[in-house]
């Protein structure tokens, strides 16, 4: 068995609200890094990391991630910006959190399955779910894999794979094992693709892997373009695929693709359970609120082949 490390992390105290000034000694004694390559501008890339830092440091903490708060100490940019998007925030935990559950599942019924991280941005589910058996791969641009390798050295049981997601070819660098089950999680990566290719992709892997799960999150058409506020496109990019019914993915089969829905997860409606966290208006039209937040996102768990 063999364990995954990055640098030591210190206990933090919990009383701390900017995980920039939680410092330790080893931490301080680091090299900052810099994101160069990587959209500076890009919310969807940053803030995921940086509210699992931020929710660490609460005493009501939804997620406990130390490595997220060394990561965000190390990576050398302005996190300013994202201070104040409590509820971005609480989305990314929440969905972050049901990720980590769905994952853990999985991983109690197969210990030594491979799990494929894709659009792996600045994930740490690893170190969240590791069971020392597990194979973990994380596919990412060639930007943001370099990132990562200055944040954690790859070993035996932990493979980077820099490339485009929408270039295929990465498939068939990952063995198919069938001693060892396969898992693929795509958080925050469907509605940056066309359906088009969200399906070419289900294929390659179901092409490659014969039978496995996948987990991804979807949101609805109302967010993609012309639909979606222009700010929205800014911060978070351009989307550019919804699902409006679960039952649409059935029109995905016509192409020879083997698809079953085992499961469908509405985190966001988790929302109206912290009311301290929500904008005013929001505890004030809980009867609106829920419905919008349960059409709103959706982590779907797919049966492939």
């Amino acid at each position: 068995m063999t364990s995954i490390k990055t640098t030591s992390i210190k206990t933090i105290s919990p009383k701390m609200t900017d995980p920039t000034q939680a410092k330790s000694p080893d931490l301080q004694a680091m090299p900052k890094i810099t994101e160069a390559g990587v959209n500076q501008q890009l919310e969807s890339f940053w803030l995921p990391l940086y509210g699992r830092s931020l929710e660490t440091l609460r005493e009501d903490a939804l997620l406990c991630d130390p490595l997220a708060v060394q990561w965000v100490q190390k990576i050398e940019r302005d996190w300013k910006p994202y201070t104040h998007r409590r509820i971005s925030q609480l989305a990314y935990v929440l969905r972050s959190s049901c990720f980590d559950q769905m994952v853990t599942n999985f991983l109690q019924i197969y210990p030594n399955a491979q799990v494929i991280n894709v659009g792996a941005g600045l994930c740490t589910r690893l170190w969240r779910v590791d069971n020392g058996q597990l194979h973990w791969y994380d596919v990412d641009t060639f930007a943001a894999i370099r990132l990562r390798q200055q944040l954690v050295k790859p070993c035996d049981r932990l493979s980077l794979l820099p490339r485009l997601i929408t270039d295929l070819n990465w498939v068939n660098q990952i063995a198919a094992d069938n001693a060892r089950p396969t898992l693929v999680v795509m958080e925050g990566v469907s509605m940056y693709q066309s359906e088009a290719q969200n399906q070419d992709l289900l294929q390659a892997l179901q092409q490659r892997f014969g039978c496995l799960q996948v987990l991804m999150d979807v949101i609805h058409p109302k967010f993609v373009p012309p639909f979606a506020s222009l700010e929205q496109q800014l911060s978070e990019g351009t989307f550019q695929w919804g699902l409006a019914e679960i039952s649409d993915l059935n029109r995905w089969k016509n192409d020879g693709l083997k698809l079953q829905v085992i499961s469908v997860h509405e985190y966001l409606c988790n929302m109206i359970h912290y009311p301290a966290r929500l904008e005013p208006w929001m505890t004030h039209f809980p009867q609106v609120l829920s419905p919008l937040l349960k059409d709103s996102a959706q982590i779907i768990q797919l049966q492939l082949g």
